[in-house]
């Protein structure tokens, strides 16, 4: 299913690569994917890590994509950390599968360095190699300093242990309490 999926992507027609969507390169410090979810701060953000080619996160991308569709005036920011944890995993991939969520609430990165899963594989004591497929959500005002401020809530898509099942419905109910 996945060598599919990467062969799709790879392999699409011209007419949809030009509607390629912007995808910003991250440091290895992420400065600025910290620039944008503080300047975001008035209000609600979410903040996805997903891989490119993996077709758990195009169909969770997909969701957020509809989920904003169907609530175009909500006041919300969304944060994609694209990051290569399958093998066909690159920028070009992940320049691809950001236009499953084309909004314009919507900034996707290039996290080369798992700057994500790193941090995130701290705060919520995962091995960091399970540490993708995940949603966090931050209630406004929250501001990145030192580390990772505490989220309002995350869900995982990975099957593990522990962490919020990822549900498409509970997402949205989610995001519904904190753009309320």
């Amino acid at each position: 299913m996945r060598l599919i999926l990467s062969l799709l992507l790879l392999l699409s027609p011209v007419q949809f690569r030009a509607d390629l969507q912007e995808v910003t390169p991250l440091s290895f410090d992420a400065k600025e994917f910290l620039a944008a979810f503080n300047e975001a701060a008035p209000t609600p953000r979410l903040v996805a890590v997903f891989s490119p080619t993996c077709g758990h996160c195009l169909r969770a991308a997909s969701d957020v994509q509809d989920i904003l569709s169907r609530n175009p005036e909500a006041k919300l920011r969304v944060l994609i950390l694209w990051a290569p944890y399958l093998r066909n995993d690159n920028r070009h991939a992940a320049q691809t599968a950001a236009t499953y969520v084309s909004d314009s609430r919507v900034e996707h990165f290039w996290d080369l360095w798992r700057f994500g899963s790193r941090v995130y594989s701290e705060q919520f004591n995962y091995p960091v190699h399970e540490t993708w497929d995940l949603f966090v959500v931050y209630a406004r005002n929250t501001v990145w300093r030192e580390g990772a401020p505490q989220p309002f809530k995350f869900f995982q898509n990975r099957n593990l242990d522990h962490g919020t099942p990822y549900e498409k419905a509970k997402l949205e109910a989610t995001l519904k309490e904190l753009i309320q």
